[in-house]
């Protein structure tokens, strides 16, 4: 499984409630967590044939801004 990494604009718990039904609809996507921890407030989903793009509107649609990092390496994945 694949997982796909966001900077996000959530800050708390109600964030992430605005945003779970908008993934669920996403059906490429198995799992789903978020790290409000992290400074970046990392939304991570794992599923092998996601678009990223999709998941930016789908999300933009609820009022919360995404970027994809590509490059970001979980480590304990």
């Amino acid at each position: 499984m694949k997982s796909f990494v966001f900077k996000s604009n959530l800050n708390c718990e109600g964030c992430i409630e605005q945003i779970r039904i908008p993934l669920h609809q996403i059906s490429e996507i198995d799992q789903w967590e978020v790290d409000l921890i992290h400074p970046d407030k990392l939304i991570i989903l794992h599923g092998e044939l996601i678009d990223y793009k999709a998941v930016i509107s789908k999300i933009g649609e609820a009022g919360y801004r995404l970027e994809y990092l590509p490059d970001f390496v979980l480590l304990n994945n």
